[in-house]
Formats: structure tokens, C-alpha cells, sequence
């Protein structure tokens, strides 16, 4: 938890701070992170709580609300053998 406070401190922000530290950050999923992320580097620019976004958003078919002059780079393709 040390590790990535700014996610810790959003999650806790998105769920009242109720209950202990631990479990508030266990409750944020993979494309929430992402979202918080993007956001802290000012990629991601949107009214939306970071709650909001699911794994769905991020797929390159969807169209993320992203700050004016930034663009993510194509899918990179990955073969498993």
C-alpha cells in the first residue's frame, strides 16, 4: 500500500474513507487504477468519478476523454507459444 499512495488516497476519497485503509485499497480494480492514473499525469481529463471507467474504456475501440494534444499509441499484439 505504501507503494502507490496517490491510488490509496483516491480510493479512499471514492469510498467515504469508512472502514480500514487495507480494504479500501483492495477494492480498486484494474481499470480503476488506470483512471486515477492517467488522471494524476493529466492524460485523462473528465467529471467522471475514476470509479466510473471498467476495462471496457481502455480498449482501443472506445473513446477515452482524454486532455487535448495527448493520444495513446496503437494495441500491441502478444503471442504466447
Amino acid at each position: 500500500m505504501r507503494g502507490i499512495p496517490v491510488v490509496d488516497k483516491k480510493v479512499r476519497e471514492q469510498t467515504g474513507g469508512a472502514g480500514r485503509a487495507q480494504d479500501e485499497l483492495a477494492t480498486a480494480y484494474c481499470a480503476e487504477t488506470v483512471a486515477i492514473t492517467y488522471e494524476e499525469m493529466g492524460l485523462l481529463l473528465t467529471d467522471k468519478d475514476t470509479n466510473w471507467f471498467d476495462p471496457g474504456k481502455f480498449w482501443s475501440g472506445d473513446t477515452l476523454p482524454l486532455a487535448p494534444g495527448c493520444q495513446l499509441g496503437g494495441e500491441i499484439a502478444i503471442s504466447v507459444d
